[in-house]
């Protein structure tokens, strides 16, 4: 964005960006944010990130939203492989619900940066080339002076760093609701999931560290000890000033509780006053010592998982029709977001209502145009079926949305389930999947509807 002043309120979205090109010279990252003021970035992946993948600098209230960033081209410890880099007196900042993985460093700030979140990412797979086999930090910070940032709610493979080896001197920090775990596989820099060097007053609240039965040592301040562990300190004095409050580990296998404080009720949020619109139906808050089992899932996870779905319901507008929406953005790579609507009275349009033949009179639902004859073939034996099937009473509000591929094999149902009216967004994940053409149909009591989407990878 601008160099020569503030850019306020713009907007990158719905792209798909190859980073080789910005090899070697992306100093300041395949997609570089400088001193921009309410900007953001949404649903954007970027491939094959080179030095850094997104550098924000000199930035405040910038959001960085439902992206993907993954691929360093040679990441090594020389400044390559920082898929987000937050610096130069940054804040404000919201880094939310991303996939970073395949990287170096998955969010790394440095200098003076303060009062910035990163929250509900999902972070794997941090590696080195020049040291194989040897697991990097998914949350980093490097240079002097960081202080009062918070990560919640983060999904971590792997350690996080609470302080620059070199530099140092951040403080108040906060990690609050995240869950952590070691890679077991790999041993080298593995062997401790919290490292705190040159840092005081970081503040671990409610979080959930470690892997059942893989870590046997709670604390120490020897870096080469090779006895897998949950927190690491430069010195006792950085362990001693740190507050842990609220903490399960698989060392203690329970939550671990700082004496001095007797309220042991922890808010769902340090930022959000409700559960965001992201997680639609997921339970939330997904990490700490109150949530069933310590850890659910995230949207993020979810979606980097594949086949994954966010339902959201919109339910302070109820639509007077069926309506399915062309899917965005279309080509996609790899996600895609479908919206529907269901009309207030679904159960008006059961098979066989006189208002459901008379929607099927006026609104006939098209065929998919394409060489094959095969999904032809099952979207009319679909239709028949409907047709000639009385649906139960219980049922009539039942909603199916399914996936198709050319062939028109069902690859996923993202939705088979009774539904409220009102108006739902789907995220579908392409990942695994190769390109090509692919259908998506929804289909409520006797209404069918379909539609075409290109998955381009």
């Amino acid at each position: 964005m601008n160099k020569a002043g503030t850019t306020f309120q713009a907007g990158i979205e719905d792209m798909y960006i190859d980073g080789s090109a910005s090899c070697p010279n992306g100093n300041y990252g395949t997609v570089a944010l400088r001193m921009a003021d309410n900007c953001w970035m949404y649903n954007v992946h970027i491939y094959r990130t080179c030095r850094i993948g997104i550098g924000i600098s000199n930035c405040y209230r910038t959001t960085i939203r439902g992206c993907e960033i993954n691929k360093t081209v040679d990441p090594h410890t020389s400044n390559r492989g920082y898929q987000i880099w937050l610096m130069s007196a940054g804040s404000a900042n919201l880094i939310e619900d991303n996939i970073i993985y395949d990287g170096l460093v998955g969010v790394i700030y440095n200098g003076a940066v303060s009062g910035n979140v990163i929250a509900y990412n999902y972070f794997t797979n941090m590696y080195s080339d020049t040291y194989p086999g040897r697991g990097w930090p998914a949350i980093d910070w490097h240079g002097a002076a960081p202080f009062m940032n918070l990560f919640e709610g983060n999904y971590v493979d792997g350690p996080i760093v609470g302080g620059d080896f070199t530099w140092g001197s951040a403080s108040y920090e906060t990690y609050f609701r995240n869950r952590i775990k070691l890679d077991p596989s790999l041993s080298v820099n593995q062997l401790k999931n919290v490292l705190v060097s040159r840092a005081w007053y970081i503040n671990f609240v409610g979080n959930v560290i470690g892997t059942a039965g893989h870590e046997t040592l709670y604390e120490n301040t020897d870096l080469y000890d090779s006895t897998p562990g949950i927190y690491w300190g430069r010195d006792y004095t950085v362990l001693g000033k740190m507050l842990r409050h609220g903490n399960w580990d698989s060392v203690n296998d329970e939550p671990v509780w700082d004496q001095g404080i007797t309220d042991h009720n922890l808010p769902a949020s340090y930022y959000l006053d409700s559960k965001p619109e992201f997680f639609g139906s997921l339970k939330w808050p997904p990490i700490g010592p109150d949530v069933p089992g310590y850890t659910l899932t995230i949207p993020a996870k979810i979606r980097y998982e594949g086949g994954a779905v966010t339902i959201d319901n919109e339910s302070d507008n109820i639509p007077a029709e069926f309506i399915l929406m062309q899917n965005y953005p279309n080509p996609f790579n790899p996600t895609t977001i479908i919206e529907y609507s269901l009309p207030a009275d679904i159960k008006q349009y059961a098979v066989g209502s006189k208002q459901m033949t008379e929607v099927s009179n006026q609104k006939s639902v098209k065929r998919f145009q394409h060489k094959s004859s095969s999904i032809e073939h099952q979207v009319s034996s679909i239709q028949n079926h409907s047709s000639n099937q009385q649906i139960s009473q219980s049922m009539d509000n039942l909603v199916s949305l399914k996936i198709y591929d050319i062939l028109g094999r069902e690859v996923t149902a993202l939705v088979n389930k009774p539904q409220s009216p009102g108006n739902y967004k789907v995220t579908w994940d392409g990942k695994g999947m190769p390109s090509g053409v692919y259908f998506y149909s929804l289909r409520a009591g006797k209404f069918y509807s379909a539609k075409k989407m290109i998955l381009v990878k």
